[in-house]
């Protein structure tokens, strides 16, 4: 799975959601982003009235891309 697939695959999420017009979305996707090589981290967001202490305690996922393509992904829960 590389980094265009799902930035494209979150453009047609975004794009039925909010009825943005397809005139946007090229048939071919996304510009590879081969000079991506990073981690990210991805963590559901807190609400008010969520306790902040069992917030940080909740697992985050973390993505890791080598040139552009997602290489592992992984459940942290030793994360903020």
């Amino acid at each position: 799975m590389t980094l265009n697939y799902i930035f494209n695959e979150l453009l047609k999420d975004v794009s039925r959601n909010y009825q943005i017009p397809n005139s946007i979305l090229s048939e071919e996707g996304l510009m590879p982003a081969i000079w991506v090589s990073n981690k990210f981290l991805i963590k559901k967001a807190r609400k008010s009235e969520e306790d902040i202490d069992s917030w940080l305690k909740r697992p985050c996922i973390e993505l890791v891309f080598q040139k552009g393509k997602l290489v592992s992904m992984n459940i942290r829960e030793d994360m903020y």
